[in-house]
């Protein structure tokens, strides 16, 4: 007796892709914008352009998924203070620890 089996694994890939692709940029997004939150007066905030220069880019296929990028790209002190304050570790280690848990519901 042969049972016939339907394959969905195209459509299950995608879906995967599609649930690795958003989480990561939600991931991006809020540890920019936590980054962001942790610069103020007498904390790394003068000007305002080293918090305005903290973005996250959306996630780019790799050939091992998915991977995203944030940060200061552009503000050449913002290693300085990144050191002094960490900021953008902070950030990190608050958001980051999320991200199997934004793949998961979205599957």
């Amino acid at each position: 007796m042969t049972k016939r089996v339907t394959w969905h694994g195209d459509k299950l890939m995608r879906r995967i892709d599609k649930a690795q692709r958003e989480a990561i940029d939600e991931t991006t997004a809020s540890a920019a914008l936590a980054a962001q939150g942790d610069l103020y007066p007498g904390h790394g905030l003068i000007t305002g352009l080293l918090q305005g220069s903290v973005k996250a880019e959306q996630a780019r296929r790799t050939r091992k998924g998915y991977s995203g990028r944030w940060g200061s790209f552009d503000v050449l002190y913002a290693v300085f203070i990144e050191i002094r304050y960490g900021f953008l570790r902070k950030a990190a280690e608050g958001e980051h620890p999320k991200l199997a848990g934004r793949i998961r519901a979205r599957l």
